[in-house]
């Protein structure tokens, strides 16, 4: 029989086996590199396209916040404005209506009749003064109570005093001003006309 010797063929079989492996390994390895490489950018550009568009919208946010609170401190300010305007309207409305009481209060007055003092309280009208006689001065609480501008006067007291060569009366009226508001601004006149 005839001996042969396989073992350097079998270790060139294995050697070259080893070697389409590694050859196939290295080619896997190449492959793979090139779908993951591109897929690992494309999704990391991803990433950052995310973060950045994530980046921009907070950034928007954080500006219309801003916004919001301006318009938040715009707002009060506007509410303390318009309650300051009422006040002042409130107080230049006063201003016409004391002229308003006093022109009406001149109208009413007969000519021996001289006032001495008068004070308002809210709605109430305290008059002090002078007549010649006791008819002046009922003369006087007629006009006040056509007058428009004031209802029910009332007779406090009169008293009699002496003045220089003769005697005078002295009076004390309360009068209520009526709502001024609830009146036309334009009007002028006595309630009997």
């Amino acid at each position: 029989m005839i001996e042969l010797n396989l073992l350097p063929w079998r270790r060139d079989l294995a050697f070259r086996r080893r070697k389409e492996k590694f050859l196939i390994l290295v080619l896997t390895g190449i492959c793979a590199m090139v779908f993951v490489v591109p897929a690992a950018l494309i999704t990391n550009n991803w990433v950052n396209e995310s973060k950045q568009l994530n980046d921009y919208i907070q950034s928007r946010i954080d500006r219309f916040d801003e916004t919001l609170k301006e318009v938040r401190n715009l707002e009060s300010k506007k509410t303390e404005l318009i309650g300051q305007i009422q006040i002042l309207e409130h107080l230049q409305s006063g201003r016409s209506a004391t002229a308003k009481v006093l022109d009406e209060l001149v109208i009413a007055m007969p000519d021996q009749i001289t006032l001495k003092r008068v004070e308002r309280k809210d709605n109430l009208l305290v008059i002090i003064g002078q007549a010649e006689s006791n008819s002046d001065v009922s003369q006087f609480m007629k006009n006040i109570n056509r007058s428009y501008l004031f209802s029910r006067p009332r007779l406090l007291e009169i008293e009699k005093q002496m003045k220089g060569e003769g005697y005078a009366n002295e009076f004390y009226i309360n009068v209520y001003l009526d709502d001024q508001e609830e009146e036309s601004k334009d009007q002028v006149g006595w309630k009997g006309d």
